[in-house]
Formats: C-alpha cells, sequence, structure tokens
C-alpha cells in the first residue's frame, strides 16, 4: 500500500470552513456539547492524529468491520480533502480534541469490494467508508451534523472546480455520493438526502448492508 502523501490545495480547506458557516449554526439541538465543537480536515503526516482516529474507528465498528490503521493512514495520504474531522474544545483526553470523523474516497463505477479499496483521483463517486463518533457523544445529533457540513463542502468543493478548471481543489468531478449501510442505521442517512437503491452485493463484516445513494 502506497503511503505516499498527496498533499491537498489550501482552497479545499477555505471551502469547508464556509460549509461550517452555512451549516452550524443551523442546529437545532444545541445541548452544550455542539457549541463546543469545530470542524476541519484531517492533518496529514500526523501519527498522533491518526492513532485517535483509528481508536474511535475500533470502537464504533466490530472487529471485522473496522478499517485498519493501515487504511486509515492510505486514505489520509491520498484523499485528505475528504477527511472530515470533528473536535470537541473542552476535550482534553483525546488527542487535539477529536471525537468524530467522516472519510471518503474516490472511485471509478460502481461499488464492489475492489473499487472500495483505492483512491481513484478521476473518480466521480465518493464512496463515504465511516462516519463514526466516539461513543460518549452519542445521540447528540453530532453524526447528522457531521453529514450535512460534509456534504455542503462537498457541493462547493464541485462549484469550485467547475469555476476554476485550471486549478482545481481536487482533480475529480463529482457526480454522485455512495456508502453502504446497516438498514437499521439508514434513517442517519436519508436524513441528510440520501436514496435507498438496493442491497449491496459487498461483503464486509458478518452482516447485510443496503446500498444508499446521494446525487449532487
Amino acid at each position: 500500500m502506497d503511503f505516499t502523501t498527496v498533499k491537498r490545495s489550501s482552497a479545499a480547506d477555505e471551502l469547508l470552513d464556509k460549509a461550517v458557516r452555512m451549516n452550524y449554526f443551523h442546529d437545532t439541538q444545541r445541548d452544550g456539547v455542539i457549541e463546543h465543537l469545530q470542524f476541519r480536515l484531517v492533518q496529514q503526516d500526523n501519527e498522533d492524529e491518526l492513532s485517535t482516529i483509528y481508536s474511535i474507528e475500533r470502537d464504533g465498528y466490530p472487529a471485522d468491520e473496522a478499517a485498519t490503521y493501515e487504511k486509515l493512514k492510505y486514505r489520509i495520504a491520498k484523499a485528505s480533502e475528504f477527511f472530515l474531522v470533528v473536535r470537541d474544545v473542552t476535550n482534553t483526553t483525546h488527542y487535539n480534541g477529536i471525537i468524530g470523523y467522516v472519510c471518503s474516497t474516490l472511485v471509478e463505477g460502481a461499488l464492489d469490494e475492489e473499487s472500495m479499496k483505492v483512491h481513484h483521483p478521476d473518480g466521480t463517486n465518493l464512496c463515504v467508508h465511516s462516519v463514526c463518533v466516539d461513543k460518549p457523544y452519542y445521540r447528540k445529533g453530532i453524526g447528522s451534523l457531521l453529514l450535512r457540513i460534509y456534504l455542503q463542502y462537498v457541493k462547493l468543493l464541485i462549484g469550485y472546480n467547475k469555476a476554476h478548471p485550471k486549478h482545481p481543489a481536487s482533480s475529480s468531478v463529482i457526480t454522485i455520493s455512495t456508502l453502504i449501510s446497516k438498514e437499521y442505521l439508514s434513517d442517519l442517512y436519508t436524513h441528510v438526502g440520501y436514496q435507498i437503491v438496493r442491497v449491496s452485493p459487498v461483503v464486509h463484516g458478518k452482516e447485510t448492508w443496503i446500498e444508499m445513494v446521494y446525487g449532487f
């Protein structure tokens, strides 16, 4: 697995800041925790940050479903513009206060086990691999807020790339986002605009997955 870092455009960070401003204060579940949240793209070449993310991944998924340390490192190296983290600035137990994240890679064509393994910079299908929040922060609306900000950010990214074809913030014109979900978790995704397509042919762990699509 190639871990050579592909540096992202500074425009991506600026677009994310705009997406946060457009969505963050629309949240209705301001329970004292959400007020302390900050959103940013993942730091590349930071092993402490990677280790914190990996710890949240392991705690959030069964062992046969969680991404490996190497897979997360690969996604950060190759597709950091599609790796959003959320911080609780009051949290002193996690490195940099990181308490959740969304990460994706680009795939070519349909979603299957092979296409999900590698990031294709020219792919038009944004494959969401993980939407994960640390357990003490469950049921506070953070996962939904993460997704809303993330999808708004990708829309801004698409618009920027079309307006700046010679200096895009990423090398792809994304048309859709796809993911696989367990059925009992699908409401999280339909709430932000994903639609159920089919039972997924992807075998991942022991359970059956459904495929969901979001159109940009």
